[in-house]
């Protein structure tokens, strides 16, 4: 089980150091700003670490106790929904103009 959520997250911090997308609300990086291989906090918005994390461990729950699929689904997308109304990310690549 370790491994079933470790692999996921290590695939997602190389993905997201390498897209380098800009987190929300920040007044100097617009929402579509990019810095590639930045590797900061402040470009680490995609894709979620938490999200990633949450539906790695969903699965593998419910990989091995087939019977909490349900709970182990809804947990995975509150954590998700969760990121988007911290404003931690973005729900999709759209920005409204500046």
């Amino acid at each position: 089980m370790f491994f079933a959520v470790l692999t996921p997250v290590l695939v997602g911090e190389v993905i997201k150091w390498m897209v380098g997308r800009g987190r929300p609300l920040s007044a100097a990086k617009p929402c579509l700003h990019f810095a590639h291989f930045a590797g900061t906090e402040a470009y680490a918005s995609f894709p979620s670490g938490h999200a990633t994390t949450s539906f790695a461990l969903a699965f593998a729950v419910f990989r091995v106790w087939p019977q909490t699929r349900a709970a182990m689904v809804a947990y995975a997308i509150l954590i998700a929904a969760s990121r988007l109304v911290l404003l931690a990310h973005h729900p999709a690549t759209w920005s409204p103009a500046p």
